[in-house]
């Protein structure tokens, strides 16, 4: 999670009508503990150093199309297979 990143999935989610964006902030927001920094691999994958994601055993990210993670997931997805092979 990056509070400065933004990605067409994560702007598109802005608009959901079922899960609003002022309710995903208020989560987050109770989720992220103030001693973690924003990049902190330890809040989301994608930030994961290069020499750790080698260690990771095979696998499978599983992301919907709508899903505010999407590219993201994809970008995380991409790195593993480029580091894995």
């Amino acid at each position: 999670m990056n509070r400065t990143r933004f990605s067409p999935s994560i702007l598109k989610s802005l608009d959901d009508q079922i899960l609003p964006y002022s309710f995903i902030r208020i989560c987050v927001e109770s989720y992220i503990d103030p001693i973690f920094e924003v990049d902190s691999f330890m809040l989301s994958p994608i930030n994961t150093p290069d020499w750790m994601l080698r260690e990771y055993p095979k696998t499978i990210v599983n992301v919907g199309s709508d899903d505010p993670l999407y590219d993201v997931s994809l970008e995380f997805a991409e790195r593993l297979k480029y580091l894995l092979l």
